[in-house]
């Protein structure tokens, strides 16, 4: 059971957290009873598998011939890293590899040069065989000295080739690419909690807070708690059990985790002059709450 001097000194430490908290209600208080109490915390994990696929392009050079039909994504052998832990995993799901038709340039393995056209039309006088020569004022037409009057060039300025194919980028010129399909497995830790405090100690300080496990299971599927002292925790717990037994029908449940723990309370009362008030120590930190704290301002300013 908490002491007189042992609760004083956690409000003590509670205070000197406050910049405009006076410490003299603390050090000057007469604390006049201590009431030990109990706050509860349940918590529900389901360990969920979703699986899907996705079609990828093979760009590491493997071969992947094939060796029969290809597994179900569910036949696909994969086991999570860490249980209860988000994370995700992409497989190659084997004799899947399929060969298509490179979009980029249609098959052919090459794109036509835009600036000759794929015939080696001069660029210069655009296969007209004839460039304008401008002389200040005067312009007149004479034979292309880039291409001789003939309009075609051995080799395109632009690309640099003989026959105007640049070959594609895309598919280095195999008129093809060869694709695989993925397993995305996506495993994920749905946490549902449950806080019973009749105190008004705020629900989120008691989830902060160590305490003592008194009941943990582990399985692939739990069942609801059905023996506690406190009807609300066999109530909560089996609509927390239900409710994820039913939330997430496109994924697996794996396994379960369910903990229940019991947080200490101490409800203390305490009187400073005429002022007659309580404050709550919980958790094993020996956290306090003390929202009618006297002397919650300093100059002037009131913070409470």
């Amino acid at each position: 059971m908490l002491s007189k001097q042992a609760a004083k000194d956690a409000l003590l430490q509670h205070v000197n957290k406050h910049f405009f908290y006076s410490s003299t209600p603390a050090k000057e208080m007469t604390v006049t009873s201590i009431v030990p109490l109990s706050a509860w915390h349940y918590t529900l994990e389901s360990f969920t598998e979703q699986r899907s696929t996705r079609e990828t392009l093979c760009n590491d050079g493997l071969d992947r011939s094939l060796n029969g039909a290809p597994p179900h994504p569910w036949d696909v052998h994969c086991t999570p890293s860490t249980e209860f832990m988000s994370h995700q995993k992409v497989l190659e799901i084997p004799n899947t590899s399929v060969k298509k038709s490179c979009n980029n340039c249609n098959g052919r393995g090459y794109k036509i040069c835009r600036a000759c056209d794929g015939m080696n039309i001069c660029c210069h006088c655009h296969g007209a065989g004839l460039a304008w020569e401008y002389h200040g004022t005067n312009t007149r037409r004479v034979a292309c000295r880039t291409c001789y009057a003939t309009g075609h060039v051995q080799i395109c300025l632009g690309c640099k080739t003989r026959n105007g194919q640049i070959t594609c980028s895309t598919c280095t010129g195999k008129g093809s690419l060869q694709y695989y399909t993925e397993l995305v497995v996506k495993y994920t830790n749905h946490v549902s909690e449950y806080v019973l405090e009749k105190n008004g100690i705020p629900k989120d300080k008691i989830k902060g807070v160590r305490g003592q496990v008194v009941f943990q299971q582990n399985l692939p599927c739990v069942e609801p708690i059905s023996q506690h002292s406190e009807q609300q925790i066999i109530v909560n717990s089996m609509r927390m059990v239900n409710d994820h037994r039913q939330a997430w029908p496109g994924e697996k449940i794996i396994k379960q985790r369910q903990v229940l723990r019991s947080v200490p309370v101490s409800e203390v009362a305490y009187t400073w002059y005429d002022c007659n008030q309580r404050f709550w120590v919980f958790g094993n930190e020996r956290e306090v709450h003390a929202p009618d704290y006297p002397y919650q301002h300093l100059w002037g300013c009131n913070v409470s």
